[in-house]
C-alpha cells in the first residue's frame, strides 16, 4: 500500500485493461428528484465498469443559500461541480504519485469561480452562463521532488477527465423530454 492505494490492485488493474481495452469503459450516471422549491436529491445510479455492473447507492442533497432563494441546506450546483473537478483533480495526483512511487503526506487542492447570475437569470444576454475565472491551487507535503510534483500537476492537466471536461467542449446531448400523466 502506498498513499491508501492498493499498489498490485493498481498494477492488476493496469495490465487488464491493457490486454482488454474494453474493461478501461465505464459508464455512470444519476437521477435527481426535485423535492421543494431549490432543494433536491441526487442518487447515483449502477456503474458499468468494463464487463462488470458495479452497485453504486448514494445519495447526495442540493439546495442554494437563502439568498438566492434556498433554504442553505446543502452545497450548492456549481459547489458540486468544483467539488467534484478538485476530487477528480486529487484522485490523479495520487494514482499517479503513487505510481512513481512518492509519499503523499498532505494534499489540498482550492478551486473558486465566478458567476454572473444575470446570465441564469435570463437578464442580459451577453453575460456567460457558465462559471467565470475558474483558478485552482494544489498545496503537497511528501517526499517527491518539485520536478515530480510538477510532472504529477501535468498528469493531472492531461489525464484528469473532470479538468478536462473543463477545458474541452463536452458533447451533452438531450435523450428527450417525457411529459409525466397525473
Amino acid at each position: 500500500m502506498l498513499n491508501g492505494i492498493n499498489l498490485s490492485g493498481l498494477s492488476e488493474y493496469t495490465h487488464e485493461v491493457q490486454g482488454d481495452p474494453g474493461e478501461a469503459r465505464l459508464h455512470t450516471g444519476v437521477s435527481l428528484d426535485w423535492q421543494n422549491g431549490t432543494r433536491m436529491n441526487v442518487r447515483t445510479r449502477t456503474m458499468e465498469l468494463g464487463a462488470h455492473r458495479v452497485i453504486r447507492d448514494f445519495e447526495f442533497p442540493i439546495d442554494e443559500p437563502r439568498q438566492l432563494l434556498g433554504l442553505n441546506g446543502a452545497p450548492n450546483p456549481q459547489e458540486y461541480l468544483l467539488g467534484a473537478l478538485a476530487g477528480c483533480m486529487g484522485v490523479v495526483f495520487v494514482l499517479g504519485a503513487t505510481l512513481f512511487g512518492i509519499h503523499i503526506e498532505k494534499l489540498n487542492i482550492r478551486i473558486e469561480g465566478e458567476l454572473d447570475l444575470r446570465g441564469m437569470l435570463g437578464l442580459d444576454d451577453t453575460v456567460p452562463v457558465q462559471l467565470q475565472n475558474v483558478a485552482y491551487r494544489i498545496r503537497v507535503q511528501g517526499d517527491g521532488t518539485p520536478a515530480q510534483y510538477a510532472q504529477l500537476h501535468d498528469r493531472v492537466k492531461r489525464y484528469s477527465p473532470n479538468f478536462n471536461a473543463f477545458i474541452n467542449p463536452v458533447n451533452l446531448r438531450s435523450a428527450g423530454l417525457e411529459i409525466l400523466d397525473e
